[in-house]
């Protein structure tokens, strides 16, 4: 079974929460593998990932990017169950992401709607989204897996992190467990989000976005 997790890396998309709930997941199902799209060009800018203490730092290579095998590594994961994709054209990630038996996001904010959770929904890869902030405009009954169990976020940078959401690791490792035991369920889940993306198009949501500010 693969994971796929993508956003670049930063602390509002808690890849550090991702590696915690994987790791636990792998130790019951040894055979799972994380592919991840975690490359972030302004990665000097980042957020520390590991600023809630739950992983280890992230190590740097030498001309400063993060060096991510060895993060993953570092944190209890065996190298070969991890793939990471780099620095991948966007016309050629649908081909990776269609391989994926299931998507990860635990994101602690997200000011629009994920676009890399759409892509992922959109392709028909079943989806689990952290409820909270912009997520919540995407979660549907029956088109994703949906994280309720929602803390606070620690404020790292002192702007505020109201409307943020801690995801709960024990709920992101069970998530899972319902596509990993049934197939079908699983191919059902990526349908209906799949269809459900396709009503999302542009001039659909502009329509909405043109109601709501003549009703202001």
């Amino acid at each position: 079974m693969s994971f796929f997790s993508g956003g670049k890396l930063e602390y509002r998309k808690a890849q550090d929460l991702v590696l915690l709930a994987f790791r636990a997941f792998h130790s019951r199902h040894p055979e799972a593998v994380l592919v991840t799209a975690w490359h972030n060009i302004w990665y000097r800018r980042s957020t520390p990932v590991n600023v809630a203490g739950t992983v280890s730092p992230v190590p740097l290579k030498a001309d400063g990017r993060p060096d991510m095998p060895a993060w993953v590594e570092n944190n209890g994961i065996p190298g070969d169950r991890f793939f990471d994709l780099g620095p991948v054209p966007n016309h050629r990630i649908p081909t990776w992401l269609r391989k994926a038996d299931v998507a990860i996001f635990p994101n602690r904010c997200e000011a629009g709607t994920n676009l890399v959770a759409m892509e992922c929904m959109a392709c028909g890869v079943p989806t689990i989204l952290s409820a909270n902030t912009g997520h919540l405009d995407i979660i549907r009954e029956g088109i994703c897996l949906p994280l309720h169990r929602q803390r606070t976020a620690i404020d790292v940078t002192g702007d505020g992190t109201e409307g943020w959401g801690e995801s709960d690791v024990d709920e992101l490792v069970e998530a899972p467990e319902p596509i990993w035991q049934d197939r079908r369920t699983a191919s059902e889940i990526g349908a209906r989000a799949a269809a459900h993306l396709q009503t999302m198009t542009w001039s659909t949501q502009l329509e909405k976005l043109k109601i709501v500010l003549l009703s202001v």
